[in-house]
């Protein structure tokens, strides 16, 4: 039976201290006027697969925050999940390529953080950057694999609604401070120009400052066991995701007119 992350630390000593609210979170498309339609789903993909990222870091971060901690190493896949896919096989294959150490061929299906590469070879945060659906594991001392993401779960970004005039809105559901942290890229500009009704700026900005008190990734980072190198790599692929979702919410002038939560 596959293992994930947020069913694994509940049975574990972890203390995550952000608290998780699944909400729906509806999203606004301010420039999508004549925007052909490739653009509006290259955001709902590009978004997506940064929410999956996001989890990933946070999940790092919390695994080597905890001292108690019996995950000894993370691995990631070193292809993206089939588009075409729900994933299913892919972990099932790779979870068998790990726990098969005798095959050296296997070895190339997968890359693990602690594995130090030679000059010019690619190394785990090669594939965490260029992988745009990898999947991301840990490995415990009991030699147990736990996958970090289930797509298909709870915690798992869904659409869950979507109207095409214009402007455009997607309802995504998901853990409500990810998607506000990856909206929230780039946000306050925006909202200075867009947001013109009262009540609806106080509850973005409410909403905002909540999800920024939840997620601090460069607090969180000084709070860890990764070595300095790691931590720097880490906040490489953290600043280059918030750098790349602020283009593609610039791109369709985002801003969030509703949020509904749902526990």
């Amino acid at each position: 039976m596959i293992k994930y992350y947020e069913d694994y630390i509940r049975v574990k000593t972890y203390n995550w201290k952000m608290e998780h609210k699944i909400s729906e979170v509806t999203i606004r498309g301010t420039k999508t006027e004549g925007m052909p339609m490739w653009m509006i789903n290259n955001y709902i993909k590009s978004i997506c697969d940064n929410y999956t990222k996001l989890v990933y870091i946070l999940n790092i971060i919390d695994i080597f925050s905890n001292e108690e901690s019996d995950i000894i190493d993370i691995g990631i896949s070193t292809g993206s999940v089939p588009i075409d896919k729900d994933g299913r096989a892919f972990e099932n294959k790779l979870i068998d390529y790990v726990m098969d150490l005798k095959v050296y061929y296997n070895k190339k299906k997968y890359c693990l953080m602690s594995h130090i590469p030679e000059i010019g070879k690619k190394d785990f945060w090669h594939y965490f950057s260029s992988c745009e659906r990898p999947i991301c594991f840990a490995i415990t001392k009991n030699k147990e694999i736990i996958l970090l993401y289930n797509p298909r779960g709870y915690e798992g970004i869904k659409v869950c609604d979507i109207s095409y005039h214009s402007p455009i809105d997607i309802g995504l559901a998901g853990f409500s401070e990810c998607i506000l942290h990856l909206v929230d890229a780039g946000a306050q500009a925006r909202n200075d120009r867009r947001l013109q009704d009262e009540h609806e700026a106080k509850m973005v900005t409410q909403a905002f400052y909540t999800m920024e008190k939840a997620i601090n990734v460069q607090d969180k980072l000084q709070n860890t066991n990764l070595p300095g190198s790691q931590k720097e790599y880490l906040q490489r692929m953290y600043d280059g995701l918030m750098e790349k979702q602020q283009k593609l919410n610039e791109t369709i002038g985002i801003c969030v007119p509703k949020i509904n939560v749902r526990i």
